[in-house]
């Protein structure tokens, strides 16, 4: 009879202890599988998520490069290839925007204009002369107040009337740099990660731009064509 390594009994079968063994080791090897696998899975999240980033700040770069040859105006609204990936990208001047010290006076018809839920009251809670922009954001829960906020207020803005401008995608003219001027970016990957910035023109060939804010997050749709969705 062939040798085996498990323990036999007299009459030549496997023990119940062997069996118990076996089995013990097969859940510790089926557990450990599984627990590599997830470990995968991370991994792979984590490196999809870096080349998404990697993908949004190329995007970034190169549309403040088409920002600083075109001789539109803005807001601008268009699509980025690079060699990672293509990504949405919307790019709006601030200055154009109505200043944050702004929001209070604002009609309660304007605040309608983003399907808040109660503007007399987010009227009244906007006279806390504490609150930033992103805390602004958070005092009402609708989609269109928390997205598009951002394209009519802005702690750089200027303009007495809230922006009306329709976006359109960048020229390939020859302006000014765009010295000092300060602008939002925008760039969504198609995985639904985005790159929001607010950058600074510098003009300096060793520094091109500033980056004055910068935050990522994901959407689960595209970016909001704000500028079709609220009416001021």
């Amino acid at each position: 009879m062939a040798w085996s390594p498990k323990p036999r009994g007299p009459e030549g079968f496997t023990t119940p202890a062997a069996v118990i063994v076996t089995m013990a080791i097969g859940v510790v090897a089926v557990a450990y599988l599984g627990r590599s696998i997830d470990q995968l899975h991370q991994e792979q999240g984590r490196l999809k998520d870096a080349e998404d980033e990697a993908l949004l700040d190329g995007a970034s770069a190169s549309a403040a490069l088409a920002i600083r040859r075109s001789e539109g105006p803005g807001p601008f609204r268009w699509q980025i290839g690079t060699t990672a990936g293509s990504a949405l990208v919307l790019a709006e001047p601030e200055a154009m925007k109505l200043p944050l010290a702004s929001l209070p006076d604002m009609t309660t018809g304007f605040l309608s204009a983003f399907d808040v839920a109660d503007p007399d009251a987010l009227k009244a809670a906007l006279h806390e002369p504490s609150l930033d922009l992103s805390a602004v954001e958070r005092l009402d829960a609708s989609s269109l107040w928390r997205h598009c906020l951002r394209s009519f207020v802005s702690p750089y803005g200027f303009a007495a009337t809230p922006p009306t401008a329709k976006t359109s995608a960048p020229s390939a003219d020859q302006p000014p740099a765009r010295i000092g001027a300060v602008w939002r970016i925008v760039a969504q990957s198609a995985t639904g990660w985005v790159d929001d910035r607010i950058v600074r023109f510098m003009g300096a060939k060793d520094r091109q731009l500033d980056i004055i804010d910068r935050k990522l997050y994901r959407l689960k749709g595209a970016l909001t064509a704000c500028d079709e969705a609220v009416q001021p």
